[in-house]
């Protein structure tokens, strides 16, 4: 799936992707897709 995009300067493996409103599916790790999930959370 190749690297992880969703945080500038993350250089980790992306294990999935999260639909992202400008950018459409982009490939995420599992620690920025937490880290997103934390930041958004109500």
């Amino acid at each position: 799936m190749g690297t992880c995009r969703w945080f500038a300067m993350c250089t980790n493996e992306a294990t999935t992707t999260l639909k992202h409103p400008v950018l459409g599916e982009v490939p995420t790790c599992k620690r920025c897709k937490d880290k997103d999930a934390r930041l958004n959370a109500s």
